[in-house]
């Protein structure tokens, strides 16, 4: 069998010419869109992220009456929206004479309505004496309400009657014995003017005041 030595010849295809892509492209403008969505979504979220403010909360429970410096709260950072005037904000100073008007929970926002000046607050603190164990939950901040049943002999006493309610404890003092024993103690809550005026004409008169404490957050 001879071999043949003619070149073979193969079938020419001309060579596409690569277009530039053109802003007519649809491949081209879906991925423009995508692109520019993208970047708008993420100044969004970085927006959001950064929409905070700083205001100052209760380090630990501030009760009515109690002064308030700089340095016993402490600064958080927020998104509060329309509610930011609300609040205290950390960058406003605290006058010197401030004083709460109201019990702030510890962890909570400082209201702007619970601060105030020393001369705008009546309320003072009563010292009632105390007996026996402290009911748990009778802490500095809670809320109690006085009943008062009067004294009708020596050892008798009438149906009591809601004196007070809602009371803010002010301080509970442990009391002791020269021996170390624990004695009685005192519960001090504050009370509006006519509220300490009836207070003291019951520890006068001998009768016998109830505290219960009132269940629930304070705020």
């Amino acid at each position: 069998m001879g071999v043949s030595t003619e070149p073979t010849a193969y079938p020419t295809v001309p060579a596409r010419r690569v277009r530039r892509p053109s802003w007519r492209d649809p491949r081209l403008l879906v991925g423009l869109v995508l692109v520019l969505g993208a970047t708008a979504l993420g100044g969004v979220l970085v927006a959001q992220a950064d929409d905070t403010v700083p205001v100052l909360a209760a380090g630990s429970t501030v009760v009515r009456g109690d002064t308030l410096e700089q340095a016993d709260l402490q600064v958080v950072r927020v998104r509060l929206g329309d509610a930011g005037a609300a609040y205290v904000a950390a960058a406003d100073a605290l006058p010197a004479d401030s004083v709460a008007l109201r019990t702030v929970p510890a962890g909570e926002l400082v209201p702007a309505s619970a601060v105030g000046r020393a001369d705008e607050l009546e309320a003072r603190p009563v010292a009632l004496p105390w007996q026996g164990p402290r009911p748990e939950g009778l802490v500095r901040g809670a809320a109690v309400d006085l009943w008062v049943a009067p004294r009708e002999g020596t050892s008798e006493f009438g149906e009591p009657d809601l004196l007070v309610a809602s009371a803010d404890v002010f301080a509970v003092v442990e009391g002791s014995t020269g021996l170390g024993a624990t004695g009685g103690a005192q519960v001090q809550v504050m009370l509006e003017p006519d509220g300490v005026r009836a207070l003291l004409a019951a520890l006068a008169a001998e009768d016998r005041i109830d505290l219960v404490l009132v269940p629930g957050p304070r705020g």
